[in-house]
């Protein structure tokens, strides 16, 4: 199965240029021209219609890093490939501090990009599989914290679903609470 990517750029031929080739790659893509464009499609179609999104870090309006946070702020965790021709290590270290999955400069190497895409759709499909048991054990997502959406983060990062379900199950039985 394809893995489906959400491509954020303001400049419309370069984001046309990444669906092709994550097309031609075999992700299925579909591609926005602005952070509010890609809220209004994401609040119309459901958050977990992607595995991931890819998004330019400097647009006009809202910016690739207010974005993810306002996908953060309403509970939801979709990986985030930020890009950006502006960037610097400071920028980088901000970005994946926010929670970013990945931060990659233009111009980009194509091998590079699909490998991060790769890595952040797989993470995406894990969390979508395991949505409902994470929603059912840490309580409904408005009510998420940093701290559990990073803890999150690392169970699924590990790759291992059955870990996930271990996880859920041991915590239930003991009664514990995040």
């Amino acid at each position: 199965m394809s893995y489906r990517v959400l491509v954020v750029d303001d400049d419309l031929s370069l984001a046309e240029m990444i669906q092709e080739e994550l097309t031609d790659r075999g992700f299925l893509c579909e591609v926005s021209s602005s952070a509010e464009h890609a809220t209004q499609l994401l609040e119309t179609k459901g958050y977990e219609i992607f595995d991931s999104i890819l998004c330019d870090f400097k647009m006009p309006g809202k910016n690739g890093l207010e974005l993810l946070a306002s996908f953060q702020n309403k509970g939801e965790l979709i990986p985030f490939v930020l890009l950006t021709g502006f960037g610097d290590h400071e920028m980088a270290e901000r970005a994946m501090a926010a929670g970013s999955f990945d931060f990659m400069r233009k111009p980009f190497n194509s091998s590079e990009l699909v490998r991060s895409l790769t890595l952040a759709s797989e993470w995406g499909r894990q969390w979508n599989a395991h949505r409902k048991q994470f929603t059912d054990f840490f309580g409904q997502k408005e009510n998420n914290t940093p701290q559990k959406r990073q803890l999150i983060f690392q169970i699924i990062k590990s790759g291992k679903s059955e870990l996930v379900q271990k996880f859920i199950d041991q915590h239930k039985k003991i009664g514990r609470a995040l």
